[in-house]
């Protein structure tokens, strides 16, 4: 068993300071880019939201499939062509609560074949993106509180890469 990167409690403390709606935006745009590239001919896409930020990121995908013409509805879906898992977070342990293990159970029943469908590379890859994006150099002209705050949304996103560098961390 893989010990956890980061605990909730070091992920609260690494997210306080940064524009966690910007993150999330950028992190549910990215899903929805991920699911338009790799299912191109996917017309109704469903997404299982938890309550925290995981769940955001699932609800900001869905968005932005809509606007981009998908049909999209969130909870489990029998006639959906894909379905994001935005459930939980990395920092999920322990059991589920009784609302979270009902979602579960309904996913179930669908007999969708749930897997991981991104790569070590791909997330490697992502992780890069966004951390360049945050890259102070590629905002001049920001005043100095903004390029603090670029700072360590870099500096946090740019340690999620280099860990899954690591080939350990790096397994799904």
């Amino acid at each position: 068993m893989f010990e956890p990167l980061y605990t909730a409690d070091e992920m609260r403390a690494a997210e306080q300071g940064h524009d966690v709606d910007t993150m999330m935006e950028r992190a549910g745009r990215a899903v929805a880019d991920a699911v338009l590239q790799r299912y191109p001919d996917a017309g109704h896409i469903a997404a299982i939201c938890g309550k925290g930020a995981n769940g955001g990121d699932g609800r900001i995908a869905l968005r932005v499939l809509a606007e981009a013409g998908r049909k999209t509805s969130e909870g489990p879906a029998a006639d959906a062509d894909v379905v994001i898992d935005a459930l939980f977070g990395t920092g999920f342990a322990g059991t589920p609560r009784p609302d979270a293990a009902a979602l579960i159970e309904q996913l179930n029943a669908l007999g969708a074949n749930v897997r991981p469908d991104f790569t070590a590379g791909e997330l490697r890859r992502a992780f890069r993106s966004l951390a360049l994006a945050f890259h102070p150099d590629r905002h001049p002209r920001s005043t100095g509180t903004e390029t603090a705050a670029l700072s360590r949304n870099f500096v946090v996103l740019h340690d999620a890469y280099r860990a899954l560098q690591i080939p350990a961390a790096a397994t799904i």
